[in-house]
This record gives structure tokens, C-alpha cells and sequence, in this order.
């Protein structure tokens, strides 16, 4: 059944109005600055307010306005990494790790961070502060806090626009694995880079003006795009090799 996605919603004059519904894939929300995405992040977690509509995983609601249900964040079983990864300067490594177990016992909490540890490759780094390790190892920090929880769900908001292209390179790989051999869990991801979201994405939504105009298989609306903007949006492809399109 997966997750399902109704959302109208209304802020500071801009409409967001998507219907849109996935497996356990990964989906990447792909559009310019503006269009919805973050929103559509935030709303699916509970940390932004909704108009109409529904959100259900499963069996679960999260929200629906007519039945009058709206689940606090925290009991929505959602992962989040955000932009700025949002790590705690003055807590260790572990720590940061540690503060993303919700509604588990201290001793499983920490069996479960030594386990995110060891599948985060942050070893010897448990004990230092944010500020002294590496981009890459933050984002790392920032994945295995997500995951902490086992959230039936994670959203990523543009989790590697901070790295340069080889850490980049390297992340995407670690996700990759992470997400479908160790978690097998859907995730919804928000990025700018076009080879990026091509390369990622089981399914793609194209976001414009705060709508869903085009989705489906990555080949499928970058080969076919629907609309001069989806087109001016993939058009960049050609900035890159063609052989790293191919899947």
C-alpha cells in the first residue's frame, strides 16, 4: 500500500496542492527553488500544518481532516535529515547518534548506536564534537541519528548539497546501500543536482508551482518530458557524460 500523499495546503500566499502515492522506493522531488518540495517534506513529517487532505503509510493515517486525525511528529515514525544536517555542535558523535532513539530503552539505545557506528564507518570518532570531523562523516552522524528510531519512513532535503563531488559521490553510495540492503525502507528525497536525481530516483515527481506535473521512471521523463519546463529542467543532462545516465 505503501505511502499515500493528499496534500492542499496554503502559506504566506503559496498553494500546495500534490496527490501523489509510493512503494517502498526511493522517490526524488525534483523541481526549482520554490516549487514545493521542502513543503511536501515538512507536511509528511507534522512539523508544518495542513489545510485538506490525507497522508497514510500503510494502515497508518497521519493525517486526515475530515476524520479529524493529525499525528504529532513524533508519533508519525518518520527519519529526517535536513539540509543543514542540524547536528548538535556541543554533543559528541555519539550523542547526536544517541538523541535519535525514540521510545527505547537505554541499553538497547546504545547496542543500536554501536551498531550505527560500525555501519556508518565512524569508529574512533564516537567521542568528537561535529566541528571536528569531516562533511562526509556529519552526514554519516545525520543518517544514523535518522535511522535510530527504525522510522518506517526517511525524507532527505537536499542532504548532500553541502559536499563536494567526490564525498557527494560517496554518500550516494552509502545511502544506496543502507536504504535497501540493511533498512529496506521507502525514503523521499529533495535535490537540485539533475544527474543526481537521476541516478537515485525508483520514481521521480517533477514539482512547479507548488504541483506534481509530471512523474515516473527517471529514463522515462527525462527522455519524454511533458512540458517546456520539465524539459528546461533535465535539459542540464547534457552537462554531464551520457554513459553516467545509464541504469
Amino acid at each position: 500500500m505503501g505511502l499515500e500523499v493528499r496534500i492542499k495546503t496554503k502559506l504566506d500566499g503559496f498553494l500546495l496542492d500534490v496527490d501523489w502515492s509510493m512503494d517502498d522506493e526511493l522517490v526524488v522531488l525534483f523541481g526549482y527553488s520554490g516549487s514545493g518540495k521542502s513543503m511536501t517534506l515538512k507536511t509528511i513529517a507534522g512539523v508544518m500544518r495542513q489545510d485538506e487532505g490525507y497522508i497514510k503509510f500503510n494502515e497508518k493515517v497521519l493525517f486526515d481532516r475530515n476524520a479529524r486525525i493529525n499525528l504529532a511528529p513524533q508519533h508519525r515514525s518518520v527519519g529526517y535529515v535536513f539540509q543543514d544536517l542540524a547536528l548538535f555542535p556541543h554533543m559528541t558523535v555519539e550523542q547526536n547518534i544517541l538523541y535519535g532513539a525514540k521510545g527505547i530503552s537505554k541499553k538497547v539505545a546504545g547496542k543500536d548506536a554501536a551498531e550505527m557506528v560500525e555501519l556508518f564507518r565512524l569508529s574512533d570518532h564516537e567521542k568528537k564534537h561535529p566541528h571536528e570531523i569531516s562533511g562526509g562523516q556529519r552526514q554519516r552522524v545525520a543518517f544514523a541519528r535518522a535511522l535510530m528510531s527504525r522510522p518506517d519512513i526517511l525524507l532527505l532535503d537536499e542532504p548532500f548539497s553541502s559536499l563536494d563531488n567526490p564525498i557527494r559521490l560517496e554518500m550516494r553510495r552509502c545511502l544506496t546501500n543502507v536504504l535497501k540492503k540493511r533498512f529496506q525502507i521507502p525514503a523521499i528525497m529533495v535535490t537540485h543536482d539533475v544527474l543526481e536525481a537521476y541516478m537515485l530516483a525508483d520514481k521521480i515527481l517533477i514539482y512547479a508551482n507548488g504541483k506534481v506535473i509530471q512523474s515516473g521512471l527517471p529514463r522515462e521523463v527525462f527522455d519524454n518530458p511533458a512540458t517546456q519546463e520539465v524539459y528546461e529542467l533535465v535539459k542540464n543532462r547534457a552537462l554531464y557524460p551520457e554513459y553516467l545516465f545509464a541504469r
